[in-house]
């Protein structure tokens, strides 16, 4: 049967409201222990991160684009992830709308047209129209923290992420990595509880 305007019925409905509608049944109670604990680890991470990355004297970087003093947003605090631009200048970026007095920085296309990261973007220039969600800012020198212009580059995602595994962007343990400590085995992950 089809989801129709009604919603979800193609089950029955003491299936939908126990499995489907958070609201009608208290679910928690139901679930394993370790599922609750887990959860409450995680955002204690996020948070032991957040602090530790101001303790050690850190700060935010600031919007890559030309004009904006905000600070950057914050991808996942718990590996002190940050994007390049903050969060006026994205959603004002995705709507298609100008800041006035900022000039963003990312392009409607791939700059790696020109080969400089060692081979050719595969996409034509001109194929981005409607597409440029699709695009990512890429730091050069992997390190989010180095949020000046000029080390900030637009890549589609097939550059990106070739240069990104080319020059190890992904890994932890470089000097830029970040910082979490990582669980390395089930049996750590059962020992916490």
């Amino acid at each position: 049967m089809i989801v129709g305007e009604e919603g979800l019925d193609f089950f029955p409905s003491s299936v939908y409201t126990t499995f489907v509608d958070p609201i009608a049944i208290d679910i928690f109670p139901l679930l394993p222990k370790w599922v609750t604990t887990m959860t409450d680890k995680t955002k204690t991470i996020s948070r032991q991160m957040k602090e530790k990355f101001f303790s050690e004297g850190h700060k935010l970087p600031t919007c890559v684009n030309e004009g904006c003093d905000n600070f950057v947003q914050v991808r996942e605090w718990k590996y002190w992830s940050f994007k390049s631009e903050c969060s006026a200048c994205a959603v004002a970026r995705k709507k298609g709308v100008t800041r006035p007095g900022v000039t963003q920085h990312k392009k409607p296309h791939c700059e790696n047209h020109d080969g400089h990261l060692g081979w050719t973007c595969p996409v034509p220039h001109d194929s981005w129209v409607g597409f440029e969600n699709s695009l990512d800012l890429d730091h050069l020198d992997g390190d989010h923290h180095n949020n000046v212009p000029e080390n900030v580059k637009t890549y589609c995602k097939l550059c990106h992420g070739r240069k990104s595994l080319i020059n190890g962007d992904c890994d932890s343990n470089k000097v830029s990595g970040r910082k979490l400590q990582w669980i390395k085995s089930c049996k750590e992950i059962l020992d916490m509880f």
